[in-house]
């Protein structure tokens, strides 16, 4: 079982959770979350493309 500080929600929640320079936070937790849906887009394109050189049916 992992615990919940180490998934995407934990960290989100203990984020929140701290009172000091929320905002901050908040601006900084957008800009992680855009990197990696870019990160996650860019990855698939990428091992999608392998696959295609990989597995010509």
């Amino acid at each position: 079982m992992i615990p919940l500080d180490y998934t995407y929600e934990g960290n989100i929640i203990k984020l929140w959770k701290r009172k000091s320079s929320r905002r901050r936070n908040k601006n900084r937790l957008e800009k992680r979350e855009r990197m990696g849906t870019d990160i996650i887009a860019v990855s698939a394109n990428l091992y999608f493309q392998y696959l295609l050189k990989t597995k010509r049916t």
